[in-house]
């Protein structure tokens, strides 16, 4: 089976600093990763980074106001890979991390993943209860297909 392209997309807010000089700097590299769409929510804080695989979304303004933290769906939509990796600016995935989520989205392409959730217990959530098979999907980091954003 050959191996897909991922698009990975990353909102950027308060945090672009991490972005220039931590995230984007390694995750270009990526092998699996051939378009990071960073959506750029607030015009005081955009940059660009100089590299053919990043692709700039000036999302301030109306759309900002309209969508909020939807915006990274909306972005996502508009990928030219049909699976997606989204992640915070506070905290990204290895290579290596990439790959295995990969290999699990392969099993089931229907399905989110990610490394970070939540169980229920007695109704309530809880936060002892994050890793493995778990009810909520904590979309800090997850992996899922382009078609999931408009559901």
């Amino acid at each position: 089976m050959e191996t897909e392209k991922i698009s990975m997309v990353v909102m950027n807010w308060l945090r672009p600093e991490v972005l220039q000089n931590d995230i984007l700097p390694n995750m270009v590299k990526y092998e699996l990763l051939d378009e990071i769409i960073i959506s750029h929510g607030r015009e005081d804080t955009y940059f660009e980074f100089d590299n053919p695989k990043i692709v700039n979304r000036k999302d301030w303004g109306d759309i900002n106001e309209y969508y909020g933290l939807s915006r990274r769906f909306l972005a996502s939509s508009e990928a030219k890979n049909d699976i997606i990796l989204m992640i915070d600016d506070d905290e990204y995935p290895t290579e290596d991390a990439v790959k295995r989520l990969y290999e699990k989205y392969k099993k089931n392409p229907k399905r989110m993943y990610g490394p970070f959730g939540q169980n229920l217990r007695n109704g309530n959530y809880n936060y002892h209860m994050r890793f493995g098979e778990v009810c909520v999907l904590i979309t800090k980091c997850t992996m899922f297909n382009k078609e999931l954003c408009w559901q």
